[in-house]
């Protein structure tokens, strides 16, 4: 699936739009993982798509709020730490 970006690339190369991707991407994950649970890393990664997240900014998220993932049978899944 193509992603088409709404900003300039201006905006792109002046890093202008980072900062509040990063706390976009915070927020989706605090959303998504403070019920406790763990969530899927794909789940998550499509929910990020489709808000013009890209993988990098979310990565970048995760590791700002130090987030666990754990291998599965299913796949891996990212929970908040305790």
């Amino acid at each position: 699936m193509a992603v088409v970006s709404v900003y300039s690339v201006d905006d792109l190369l002046n890093g202008t739009i980072s900062a509040s991707k990063i706390e976009q991407a915070e927020k989706l994950l605090m959303d998504e993982l403070s019920s406790g649970k763990a969530v899927e890393q794909k789940e998550l990664e499509k929910k990020a798509e489709i808000r013009y997240i890209s993988l990098r900014t979310l990565n970048q998220a995760k590791k700002n709020l130090n987030i666990r993932s754990i291998k599965t049978r299913e796949g891996w899944q990212w929970h908040l730490p305790e």
